[in-house]
């Protein structure tokens, strides 16, 4: 019974243009912890209007035994740290971020986002597949045991 909107608003701008229109009174920021992009718009957004804003966090991932992580600053970093041989990837990224892996088009990509990539990567061998989350812990290590993902 709740009213539901999907989709952008156009920045900062949109969204607070949307925030007078409907006559909001609150907004929550319960984006995923990587939506840098999106909480800063909400935070602009909150301001321009004069709204309180309620931001709901998690954790981002943490690394547990056994786990071999490599950190990086940007997805460009992300791209280089593959390296040079071909490997199984699984980019669960925005679609406004892939293109930086068109960069190691040595790679097979499988790409899952919630809007579709658009153009498609200029690279051989990519799948993509359009999905929103939550995403149970069993059905994740099927796709990435069906797709023989070696890197995250």
């Amino acid at each position: 019974g709740v009213p539901m909107r999907v989709g952008g608003f156009g920045g900062a701008e949109g969204l607070a243009g949307y925030l007078r229109e409907e006559h909001i009174d609150l907004l929550i920021d319960a984006t995923h912890p990587y939506a840098a992009r999106i909480s800063a718009n909400a935070a602009e957004a909150a301001r321009q209007t004069g709204l309180p804003i309620l931001a709901l966090r998690r954790p981002g991932w943490e690394p547990v035994t056994g786990d071999r992580w490599t950190l990086v600053d940007s997805v460009t970093e992300a791209a280089r740290a593959l390296g040079t041989a071909a490997r199984r990837v699984f980019l669960a990224i925005g679609r406004q971020e892939a293109g930086a892996f068109e960069a190691a088009p040595q790679h097979r990509y499988l790409i899952r986002s919630v809007d579709p990539v658009e153009p498609k990567l200029a690279v051989p061998d990519a799948v993509y597949l359009l999905a929103r989350g939550p995403f149970p812990e069993a059905d994740e290590r099927a796709l990435l045991e069906k797709h023989g993902i070696d890197v995250v």
